[in-house]
C-alpha cells in the first residue's frame, strides 16, 4: 500500500487516480519494457493494468466481504475461517469491505500486521494450533468487543438507554414520515362513500359530466389493451409501467366514476332518464361495451398496427383475418357490458333502499367492474384460441387480468375492512398532524436536526453504525 504520510512540498491533498497509481505501481513493479502508471491515470488504463497481469502470470483475486452489521461481520468470519481451514485465504490479493464486512476485514488487516506472519494468522483462524480448544487471543477479543452498540450492558448503563432513546426516536420519525400516507389510503373509502351519498343532490349535467368521463377512461383503457397485444413492434408495446397508468388506472377511476352515475337512479334525476328505464340498463351497458370494445380495437389497429385495409387481409403467421379478432373482441365487449349493466341495475336499486345503502356499493363496485373485465377477457382468449396470435395474446391477457383480480380482491378486502371495522373520526385527524410533522422536520435547517446514529462519546474503540 501507499504510505499516507504527506508529502514534502504537497500542496493539496492526492486524488484517488494519484493514490491508485502508486499503490499499483509498488505492488506490481512494471517489467522491463512497461511504462508505471501516472498519477493521471484514467481508471480505463488501470482497468487494462490489472488485466495485463494474467499475460505476466500474476492472475488477481479479490475477496469482497459485505455489509449488514454485526450479523454480516459474524458470516464474513466464518467465511474466512472456512477458507483458511481449506488453505485459500492467503491466495486472495484484494480484499473489499463495507460496513460489518469492514469491521471484521479491519480486524483481519489490523492481526495481519501485527502478527507480521500470515502463516500465524492462517493456523489460528483454521484452529491449526498445539492446543486445538484454546481459541487465539485475538478471535476472544473479537467476540468479547462485539457489543460496539452498547459497550456497557446492564439496567443502569448509559449506552442500554441510549440505545432504547434511539430506538424510540428513530421509530417515531419513520411513523411521522409513513404514517399520514398510511392513514390517507385508508380513509379513501370514508372518501368514496362521501361522495356517493352526495352524489344524490347533483345537478344532471353533472351526471352527464361523470357519465362522458366514464367513458373515456374506459375507452383509453381497453385501447391500451389492445394496443399490447397488436402493437406491431416493441416500440408500440405496452410495458407493465405504461398498462398501470393506461389502463389499470383508469380503469379504476372508470368503476368509481359509474358507481357515482349509479347511485343517481332515473327517479331522482326524473323523466330526463326515463328510457334507461324502459330499455333496461344491461341492454344500454352491453350496446355500450360493445361500441367501446369495438372503437378502442379499431383505434389501436389503425395507431399501432396497420392500415384498416388490413383488417380484412391474413397476416403470414396467422390464418384469420384481422377483422375476426375484432368480432371476437366485441362480443366479449358486449359480455362486459351486460355484467356491468346487471351490477349497476343493482347498485342503483340499493342506493334507493336501506340505512347505509353506498357501503355495500363502494366495496363491490370497483371490484364487479374488474371481475367483469376479466371474464370478458376470458372468454375472448376462448374464441380466439386458433388465432396465429394466440400465445401473444395468452401472455399478454393472462398478465392483465391477474392485475385486475389483484384489483378486485385488494379494493375490496380495503374497502370492507375500513368501512366495517374502522370509525372515520379518530383517523380523519392523523394525515393532517402528521403531513404538519413531517413538513416541519423536512424544514428544520441540517445543523439542527438530531443525528441518526448513537451519540458519541469517549471510548475505547470508534463509533459504528448498526
Amino acid at each position: 500500500m501507499a504510505d499516507n504520510k504527506p508529502r514534502a512540498g504537497a500542496t493539496h491533498p492526492l486524488d484517488l487516480n494519484a493514490v491508485l497509481a502508486e499503490e499499483f505501481n509498488l505492488l506490481h513493479a512494471p517489467v522491463p519494457g512497461d511504462a508505471a502508471l501516472g498519477s493521471n491515470a484514467r481508471l480505463g488504463e488501470f482497468y487494462a493494468a490489472v488485466h495485463g497481469l494474467r499475460a505476466r502470470g500474476e492472475p488477481r483475486t479479490a475477496l469482497c466481504l459485505s455489509g449488514g452489521g454485526i450479523r454480516s461481520a459474524s458470516f464474513a468470519l466464518g467465511i474466512l475461517q472456512a477458507f483458511a481451514q481449506r488453505g485459500l485465504l492467503d491466495h486472495f490479493h484484494y480484499l473489499s469491505t463495507v460496513s460489518g464486512g469492514g469491521y471484521i476485514g479491519a480486524w483481519l488487516s489490523a492481526w495481519r500486521v501485527n502478527a507480521k506472519n500470515d502463516d500465524t494468522v492462517m493456523n489460528a483462524l483454521s484452529n491449526r494450533q498445539p492446543d486445538e480448544y484454546k481459541e487465539p487471543d485475538e478471535l476472544r477479543g473479537l467476540r468479547s468487543n462485539s457489543n460496539f452498540l452498547t459497550p456497557e450492558l446492564g439496567g443502569l448503563s448509559a449506552d442500554t438507554w441510549t440505545l432504547v432513546a434511539l430506538y424510540i426516536r428513530n421509530l417515531l420519525l419513520n411513523w411521522l414520515i409513513y404514517l399520514p400516507l398510511i392513514v390517507g389510503v385508508l380513509l379513501i373509502p370514508f372518501g368514496t362513500e362521501a361522495v356517493l351519498e352526495s352524489a344524490r343532490r347533483w345537478s344532471a349535467a353533472w351526471c352527464h359530466l361523470v357519465l362522458a368521463l366514464t367513458a373515456l377512461l374506459f375507452l383509453l383503457a381497453l385501447t391500451s389493451s389492445v394496443r399490447g397485444r397488436l402493437g406491431k413492434d416493441g416500440a408500440h408495446r405496452v410495458d407493465q409501467t405504461r398498462f398501470l397508468l393506461f389502463e389499470l388506472v383508469p380503469v379504476y377511476g372508470a368503476s368509481l366514476l359509474l358507481c357515482i352515475y349509479a347511485v343517481v337512479t332515473p327517479q331522482i334525476l326524473g323523466d330526463e332518464w326515463a328510457w334507461l328505464g324502459v330499455h333496461g340498463p344491461v341492454k344500454v351497458a352491453m350496446a355500450a361495451g360493445a361500441a367501446l370494445y369495438g372503437m378502442a380495437w379499431m383505434i389501436a389497429f389503425l395507431g399501432y398496427s396497420g392500415r384498416w385495409q388490413d383488417i380484412f387481409v391474413p397476416t403470414g403467421h396467422d390464418p384469420a383475418p384481422p377483422w375476426v379478432l375484432l368480432i371476437a373482441w366485441v362480443v366479449a365487449g358486449a359480455l362486459a357490458g351486460a355484467l356491468i349493466g346487471w351490477g349497476f341495475d343493482i347498485a342503483s336499486q340499493s342506493a334507493a333502499n336501506g340505512d347505509r345503502p353506498m357501503r355495500p356499493i363502494v366495496v363491490f363496485g370497483v371490484s364487479w367492474v374488474a371481475v367483469s373485465m376479466f371474464l370478458a377477457a376470458s372468454v375472448y382468449l376462448g374464441l380466439t384460441s386458433y388465432s396465429g396470435r394466440g400465445d401473444v395474446e395468452r401472455e399478454w391477457i393472462a398478465r392483465s387480468s391477474g392485475w385486475f383480480v389483484a384489483l378486485a380482491l385488494g379494493w375490496a378486502a380495503l374497502t370492507a375492512l375500513v368501512l366495517y371495522a374502522l370509525k372515520p373520526g379518530p383517523l380523519a385527524t392523523m394525515p393532517i398532524a402528521g403531513s404538519g410533522a413531517s413538513s416541519l422536520s423536512v424544514a428544520v435547517p441540517a445543523p439542527w436536526r438530531p443525528a441518526s446514529g448513537p451519540a458519541q462519546k469517549p471510548s475505547r474503540q470508534p463509533p459504528a453504525s448498526p
